[in-house]
């Protein structure tokens, strides 16, 4: 993986209801990308996504994952975030 310049080739699902995203980036990548850390308490333009019930009508703008009231998410921070491993919670004994 490249260390900058990635760039978003296509949105290739949305899942609204658990704010998770799958991408293809421009090296080849596909990942899934949850964005719940910001969607589930949204602030903002985040918020008006939310509200206005705008997760889904997200698109490609310039490499980077945009929404139609002007949110834009860096294509590095997503590449990244697909890779992430999530994090197993320890059972109770």
């Amino acid at each position: 993986m490249r260390a900058y310049g990635n760039k978003i080739r296509r949105v290739r699902r949305v899942d609204f209801e658990h704010y998770a995203i799958d991408l293809e980036f421009s090296d080849g990548h596909r990942g899934t990308v949850d964005l719940a850390f910001i969607f589930s308490r949204p602030r903002g333009l985040a918020r008006e996504i939310v509200i206005g019930a705008l997760f889904e009508k997200c698109f490609v703008l310039d490499g980077m994952l945009a929404w139609p009231n002007g949110y834009e998410l860096c294509a590095d921070a997503l590449r990244r975030l697909s890779q992430a491993k999530p994090v197993r919670k320890a059972r109770a004994a």
